[in-house]
């Protein structure tokens, strides 16, 4: 595997928003995502987003034609991420008690075997 390119994921994020969400077990998993900014070559742009919980640590980006399509890109990502991520398979994640997590859909869950019992994540 190459080097990554110097300008990804370099740095603090600069988060514009950030969601928590809580476990069966009552511990935290939170979301954010950073402000888009341009690629390094100035032609598109590019969104960083993290996953931060007991299980998951995870920075990842999204890129679009412009700053929106980054963002919305970047937002899908992050929910499709969330809803794949340790905790979530591994009993679910609540907002505010709520088992939906009102963050945009991304790719479709129908292929994906239902979620396995609770267990402390």
């Amino acid at each position: 595997m190459g080097k990554l390119p110097s300008w990804r994921l370099k740095g603090p994020l600069d988060v514009i928003a950030e969601r928590h969400f809580e476990t069966p077990s009552g511990k935290r998993f939170t979301v954010r995502i950073g402000r888009p900014r341009p690629f390094p070559d100035g032609q598109d742009w590019l969104c960083d987003y993290e996953l931060i919980g007991p299980r998951t640590r995870r920075r990842r980006y999204a890129g679009g034609v412009d700053s929106l399509q980054a963002l919305m890109q970047a937002m899908m990502m992050m929910g499709f991420e969330a809803r794949m991520s340790k905790e979530y398979l591994a009993g679910g994640l609540t907002l505010y008690g709520n088992a939906n997590l009102d963050l945009p859909e991304g790719p479709s869950l129908d292929h994906l075997p239902d979620r396995p019992p609770a267990n402390d994540a």
